[in-house]
């Protein structure tokens, strides 16, 4: 008689989850001081792991290589949590238009519509500016950075135009929403952003404004209180 072992389940601690939570947030904000002071390619694993105040085995347990501790920065920053799934993996299997529409739904004026898509989409580029300021010097000596970063343009690119379809749900003509587009992609951009508040010392609230006012004149949009 042949006998069948149960295998065990899985355990799970909430305790050693949230000290894995701690440690990762740990290892990301200790490479995010790290990265803007010295540089991606100065920075190494050791020195994250010693301003984190943990074992570099545990950074590389934790993360894999220093890339990945870059990509997590980049994930937390824009999320604006600590969750270490990407934006990909996490529970609501939305998208970022989808979650928009949502947020519009049964707004009607245009330029309200507008002020919604821009409070959604901006708040994750003030949260993470100066993370994609690592990440674009990061990429000019590693391809597959530069690679990742050229797709995310390329999404951005896409979502622009979506997010102009959000504001005039389809109404204005095309060429007019082609020309809109191109304008949101450009002002709402990570560079736009650094010259605007990084460099001439603009206020969020202030570039934030300016977003909208350059974005009505294309998009025809009056102003409304």
């Amino acid at each position: 008689m042949v006998r069948t072992v149960k295998g065990r389940r899985p355990y799970h601690s909430p305790r050693h989850a949230e000290l894995r939570r701690r440690t990762r947030r740990s290892v990301v904000d200790a490479a995010r001081g790290l990265f803007a002071e010295r540089g991606y390619a100065a920075t190494t694993v050791e020195a994250i792991a010693e301003a984190a105040d943990v074992a570099v085995q545990t950074v590389y347990a934790a993360f894999g290589n220093k890339r990945a501790v870059l990509w997590a920065l980049l994930e937390t920053s824009v999320a604006g949590d600590d969750d270490p799934r990407t934006l990909q993996d996490r529970d609501d299997p939305r998208t970022l238009q989808d979650r928009l529409a949502g947020a519009v739904a049964g707004v009607e004026d245009p330029r309200a519509r507008l002020r919604v898509v821009l409070r959604f989409g901006c708040a994750a580029i003030e949260r993470s500016a100066d993370v994609h300021r690592i990440v674009r010097g990061a990429a000019a000596g590693d391809d597959e950075i530069r690679a990742a970063l050229d797709e995310g343009e390329r999404r951005r690119r896409v979502d622009a135009a979506a997010f102009v379809d959000l504001v005039t749900a389809g109404r204005s003509a095309a060429r007019q929403r082609r020309r809109a587009a191109d304008v949101f992609y450009v002002v709402t951009s990570y560079e736009a952003y650094d010259l605007f508040v990084g460099r001439l010392g603009w206020t969020p609230a202030s570039w934030l404004r300016w977003v909208e006012e350059t974005l009505a004149a294309p998009l025809r949009l009056e102003r409304t209180r």
